[in-house]
């Protein structure tokens, strides 16, 4: 039982891992779920987390009210 028990505390850590995505906070009221990649005086790049293959999108940081990183 205990094994189970270490298992299942194993898996669902696991999954809370391979989601963890930064959200961008706009303040027009969008929340965008991204990777950020690189963060300037002016701008921040970032990819969209379901497209991590496309193209790097920037977004100006004076558009921004937070960013709540997956790392905390």
């Amino acid at each position: 039982m205990k094994r189970l028990s270490l298992s299942l505390l194993f898996i669902i850590c696991s999954f809370s891992l391979l989601s963890a995505q930064d959200v961008i906070y706009s303040k027009d009221g969008t929340k965008i779920e991204a990777k950020v990649i690189r963060i300037d005086s002016s701008v921040i790049e970032f990819k969209i987390w379901s497209d991590q293959d496309g193209p790097s999108l920037m977004i100006k940081t004076s558009d921004i009210v937070m960013i709540d990183y997956a790392n905390g």
